[in-house]
């Protein structure tokens, strides 16, 4: 009989295994120098993700960085899959003091310190960085993804022409992530890149230059036949010019076959010239859409539009498996309602005209919609609502325990009234803020967790506290801060004292807003508690 030979040593592992034990260490540098067998896996990890970045090397470093990977000798160039670029020109102010305010002689100094340590000798071999940065960019062939931060205070158009066109030669992209703060003078020649099959454009100023528009359209067309996920957020709620979504659709040479679509500040119309890109759409992440009045193209009213939105995939027969949004309204509700097998749900944000209207979508929500989906749903998070029927209670119980495959479940809880539990500390004037009290087996965090020891296979629970009913349509005031800190306080509680526990029930981890818990066993009496992780 023949036996197979048993691995005596760690460096007789096969391949495949001795990869996955190496990925689980943290110091690879001293782990490659082991022997060669080590280096010959550990280095391909190493260097699977570059940078390029002034701030992080400083100007020695980076001039050798550069010259290294131009002329093909950096590891990277091998074995690099992905590659972030940031700052590659010194920030033209210096470093706010912090502290004391600074006096205007002091800001002068600081100012001249700044030119002449950080600023002239940059400058000094500017000829050399535009020498070297796009083609130390270009000898990166293995890249597949990058990701450019974009800083209008740490660029200048050279810089970036260098970067855009060092990218554009990449011949292995397929994922392009831009995360620009721009101002009204910082443009980006996005129609440089090749055709792509994932592209993200993040804007974080609210004065964002709309230059990118164009540029974005070109990329839409030309990569029409490969891109499968497009996100774009942008915070320019002021800004008279942010496009409709069918604006910058309407150009493609066909219609695209996207799978994910992620969408943040935006002005949605679903038309004919957007249908067509949806029809293969899996996952679908809306916040903050907007919705425009009138003949001119005037933000006048920055209310979500995605009952609309929800409507027309519906008549279309367009049914998502993986929803992130940020108010679900009635038509929302009416399109769950028309199929089943999503997968994924996040609800961050659920403020309804009122309260009545909230809780009327809530309860349709938990009563009607949610059960098409019973058997299907892997992701359920409905965090960081007001107190109403969005958060966790009675009416919740039931359609809660039959979402068998359940693997990840966030919801809110109300705190147990300051009335009926005696208050450890703290005080307001508000009624309604919550305070820290003390344990209650009847409170809801220890029925939620009850109700969670039912799904097989739950992995992570976590649990918020709602906000105060009253604050509706502000952000601050009414106590909010103080109420928060209560509540996790008492999640935190319950959480740890509810017990003694069946490890075969309670295997789920849990999380609240500041710590995670898992289970675990008492040495003294053996019995299961929630300890923090």
């Amino acid at each position: 009989m023949h036996l197979h030979q048993v691995p005596t040593s760690i460096l007789s592992f096969p391949v495949e295994i001795f990869d996955d034990i190496t990925k689980q260490i943290s110091s690879l540098p001293t782990l490659r120098l082991v022997c060669k067998r080590f280096n010959d896996v550990v280095v391909p990890q190493m260097f699977s993700s570059a940078s390029i970045s002034l701030r992080a090397v400083g100007l020695d470093g980076f001039l050798e960085l550069l010259e290294s990977l131009a002329v093909g000798n950096h590891p990277a160039v091998l074995h690099a899959k992905s590659l972030a670029i940031r700052d590659v020109v010194p920030s033209q102010e210096p470093k706010p003091r912090y502290g004391q305010r600074p006096t205007k002689n002091e800001v002068e100094k600081d100012k001249l310190q700044h030119k002449s340590h950080v600023l002239d000798p940059y400058y000094s071999n500017s000829d050399l960085i535009k020498d070297r940065l796009s083609r130390a960019i270009s000898r990166l062939q293995q890249v597949a993804t990058v990701t450019w931060y974009i800083d209008y205070r740490k660029s200048d158009e050279w810089s970036r022409n260098c970067v855009i066109s060092g990218i554009a030669q990449m011949p292995s992209l397929t994922s392009f992530i831009l995360e620009a703060d721009l101002d009204k003078k910082t443009s980006v020649q996005l129609h440089s890149l090749p055709p792509l099959k994932v592209f993200e454009i993040h804007t974080m100023s609210s004065n964002t230059s709309v230059s990118w528009i164009q540029g974005v359209k070109q990329i839409l067309s030309s990569s029409s036949d490969q891109l499968i996920r497009l996100a774009i957020k942008s915070r320019n709620e002021k800004d008279l010019d942010t496009p409709y979504l069918h604006s910058l659709l309407q150009d493609a040479s066909s219609s695209m076959h996207l799978t994910h679509l992620d969408l943040e500040g935006f002005a949605v119309q679903l038309n004919n010239a957007v249908i067509p890109h949806l029809r293969s759409l899996q996952s679908l992440h809306l916040k903050k859409i907007y919705k425009r009045a009138g003949r001119f193209p005037l933000l006048t009213d920055p209310k979500s539009s995605t009952g609309d939105i929800w409507a027309i995939l519906k008549r279309e027969k367009i049914y998502i498996r993986e929803i992130n949004l940020d108010e679900p309204t009635e038509c929302f509700v009416e399109y769950l309602r028309s199929y089943a097998g999503l997968k994924s749900l996040t609800i961050k944000y659920a403020i309804g005209t009122d309260e009545a209207h909230s809780d009327n979508i809530a309860l349709d929500f938990y009563r009607h919609a949610l059960y098409n989906h019973a058997k299907s749903l892997e992701t359920l998070e409905t965090p960081l609502h007001y107190e109403g029927e969005w958060r966790f209670g009675e009416h919740t119980n039931q359609i809660l325990s039959n979402l068998i495959n359940l693997k990840q479940l966030a919801v809110a809880v109300v705190g147990v009234s300051t009335q009926t539990v005696p208050i450890l500390g703290g005080h307001s004037e508000n009624p309604n803020i919550v305070t820290e009290c003390t344990y209650d087996p009847l409170h809801p965090v220890c029925m939620l967790m009850q109700t969670a020891s039912l799904l097989p296979k739950l992995d992570i629970l976590s649990i918020y506290g709602a906000s105060i009913a009253s604050n509706r349509h502000v952000w601050c005031g009414n106590g909010i801060v103080s109420h928060a800190i209560a509540m996790t306080k008492q999640i935190d509680t319950h959480v740890t004292m509810i017990g003694p526990l069946d490890p075969l029930k309670y295997g789920f981890k849990v999380r609240s807003s500041g710590r995670y818990y898992e289970l675990q066993q008492c040495k003294e009496s053996g019995e299961f508690w929630y300890c923090i992780a």
